[in-house]
């Protein structure tokens, strides 16, 4: 850590202000992996199958969410997706979303999913406990709003210039990265807490 911060790393460590989001820990967790991504983009289903091969054991994983502000597809798309997490049915919407994109054909672009489409990923997830009046009246509430602005201002101060942007234990990955690239990462973070020496990076740092 000391050498770290001798070292002109704007590219690589970069701290995280705590931000109140909902963390899945992996067999314990302690290593904190941000990401953050545009569900309406077609890099989810990167983001996902590049997830579904990781060895993700000792992870904390924080899903940020990353839109388009100037495209109203990516804004309702982004806050269903939030609504949907704080039902604990996230990644079963992301996988819903990615699934509208296959049935549509449409590769290379956002796809333009209308309120009906979003609509119809929220039923398959009743069957997983969201309750779709709830899912509903959450997306459309200034409190995820906010949450989605938070998500983007913090983002522009840590330097997320992409989707997705991934943080792992606090070094800063940009774009479509390589399952090779990631778990490197994540395995010398884990040989790292084993060893019982300091995170990667400097501390986090109090959000706004």
């Amino acid at each position: 850590p000391e050498v770290q911060r001798a070292m002109s790393y704007g590219d690589m460590w970069v701290p995280i202000p705590e931000m109140d989001r909902p963390v899945e820990d992996i067999e314990g967790g302690g290593i904190p992996v941000h990401i953050w991504g545009d569900p309406a983009a077609p890099s989810l289903v990167t983001v996902v199958g590049t997830l579904d091969s990781l060895d993700l054991r000792g992870a904390s994983i924080v899903f940020h969410f990353l839109p388009n502000p100037a495209d109203p597809v990516s804004l309702a798309v982004a806050r269903g997706a939030a609504a949907a997490r704080q039902q604990g049915v996230l990644e079963g919407y992301l996988r819903g979303i990615i699934a509208v994109r296959a049935q549509s054909g449409v590769k290379g672009q956002r796809t333009d999913l209308d309120g009906d489409q979003l609509s119809l990923v929220a039923v398959g997830l009743q069957q997983h406990g969201l309750n779709i009046e709830q899912w509903e009246e959450d997306r459309a509430s200034g409190a995820v709003r906010a949450l989605i602005d938070e998500d983007l201002a913090v983002g522009a101060q840590v330097g997320v210039r992409a989707a997705p942007t991934w943080f792992i234990d606090g070094y800063r990955l940009r774009g479509a990265q390589s399952v090779h690239a990631l778990q490197g990462v994540l395995d010398r973070a884990r040989e790292d807490r084993s060893a019982g020496t300091a995170p990667s990076g400097p501390p986090p740092t109090k959000g706004h």
